[in-house]
């Protein structure tokens, strides 16, 4: 084993600044693929359009898809709309039966969301839909009758 120096961020920062590689960092940099093959990357797009459009017809999570292709949600909204599909419901009906009957049942904004799987910001706008005052008026602590 050799005892070349490793090129670290001081390497790759004077690069920048003079635009001359180190012989270090040159090494390393020759040695490195691209991140990105881009001939590749254009190929595979009408395939993996298909792909990502044909799980959201069959009901995949959008985030499942994000995962499952290393895309954004923006990307899975953009083919969707590319393919003429239309958007699908976030929540059933059923979904808003739950959080309506769990918040008059007094169950916390948070916990609703855990149990049902969605954000808490859902749970807070449904009830909002639903006419719920979600405002406690009135004596706040010990010290409020003072």
């Amino acid at each position: 084993m050799t005892n070349a120096i490793r090129p670290n961020l001081q390497h790759a920062a004077a690069y920048v600044q003079s635009h001359e590689a180190s012989p270090e960092l040159r090494r390393v940099l020759d040695a490195n693929r691209p991140l990105v093959d881009f001939e590749y990357e254009r190929q595979n797009r009408p395939p993996r359009f298909l792909a990502i459009v044909d799980d959201y017809m069959r009901g995949v999570l959008v985030q499942d898809i994000c995962d499952k292709y290393g895309c954004s949600k923006h990307t899975v909204m953009k083919y969707r709309a590319m393919a003429g599909l239309p958007k699908r419901p976030k929540h059933s009906l059923g979904v808003a039966d739950q959080i309506e009957r769990m918040y008059r049942a007094g169950t916390p904004i948070a916990e609703i969301a855990q149990r049902l799987g969605c954000s808490p910001s859902l749970v807070s706008q449904m009830a909002t839909r639903l006419g719920i005052n979600r405002r406690k008026f009135g004596p706040r602590g010990a010290g409020a009758n003072a």
